[in-house]
């Protein structure tokens, strides 16, 4: 009368576990009955459908381990490949390529973050201010409020980039770039605003180059280390001495990593797509 397979997918579907979260009864720990669970009736259908739904929810659960097995693999071939693409440029076995040595605080402005509210959710808050940065991107599910700024210069601009300068040594030096969807925006002080004064440079590629193994390494060399998290001062990494290409190797650079994020977007959609169909198929083929 069963099929095993459907019933294991049955038995996680989204209908059947409300049906147990009523059955739950406690107050910091919750319990089933067992009588109650055995009292419980469900709804199947003929073992020959029972078979094939079961060989599609596997199906699906196969093509989901392998997008993300893919995405796994295309993130490590991406960072190599961005390795290789900015440090190619700084060794010694390319001299026909002119590299300028410049000390980060001689082509950035670097600036403290702003205090306010982290609490605040709500009222007559005017401005969001950015808390975090999370994998290589602004953190929009972790932000503060401000009602005002005094000085407009303190609004974050496209091509901004944000430089976390105090947590653990594992996480600091983390960075990312302001882009036009994000504004109007200010930051928190954990974060500095490197924002570029020298037309020699592309946001894009100093990016890249602030996540480069060697610079990171030297970020936490000097960073002050403490017990809970460490943190670096606005006159140790301006201190940073980084190498750079024309601009024309940069941006033949910055397009192909570009190409890079937007075809792991479109594997990342893949595997989101899949992950909704699934939950479609699991909320309304078992009732």
């Amino acid at each position: 009368m069963f099929d095993n397979l459907f019933n294991s997918y049955n038995f996680r579907s989204p209908n059947f576990r409300r049906k147990m979260y009523i059955l739950a009864q406690g107050i910091s720990r919750y319990n089933i009955s067992k009588k109650a669970v055995l009292n419980e009736t469900i709804c199947f259908p003929k073992i020959s459908e029972q078979k094939q739904i079961g060989k599609l929810i596997k199906l699906m659960n196969s093509l989901l381990s392998l997008q993300q097995r893919k995405l796994e693999l295309e993130n490590k071939l991406k960072k190599q490949i961005a390795f290789y693409l900015y440090s190619f440029t700084l060794t010694p076995n390319f001299k026909h390529i002119e590299v300028k040595n410049k000390k980060l605080g001689d082509i950035v402005n670097i600036s403290n973050g702003i205090m306010g509210d982290s609490q605040k959710k709500s009222g007559n808050f005017k401005l969001t201010r950015i808390e975090t940065i999370s994998n290589g991107k602004i953190d929009l599910s972790r932000t503060g409020y401000i009602d005002q700024v005094s000085d407009e210069k303190k609004f974050l601009e496209v091509g901004d980039i944000l430089y976390s300068n105090i947590n653990s040594l594992t996480h600091i030096g983390k960075n990312a770039i302001v882009k036009e969807k994000h504004l109007p925006l200010v930051h928190g002080i954990n974060l500095f605003r490197l924002h570029i004064t020298n037309n020699q440079i592309t946001p894009n590629y100093l990016h890249g180059l602030l996540n480069l193994p060697k610079y990171k390494w030297w970020v936490k060399s000097h960073a002050n280390p403490a017990v809970n998290q460490a943190s670096i001062n606005k006159t140790e990494l301006s201190s940073l001495v980084i190498k750079y290409p024309d601009l024309d190797i940069q941006n033949q650079i910055n397009n192909i990593n570009y190409s890079f994020a937007q075809y792991w977007d479109i594997q990342y959609s893949k595997k989101e797509s899949l992950c909704q169909l699934k939950q479609f198929l699991l909320q309304n083929l078992f009732i």
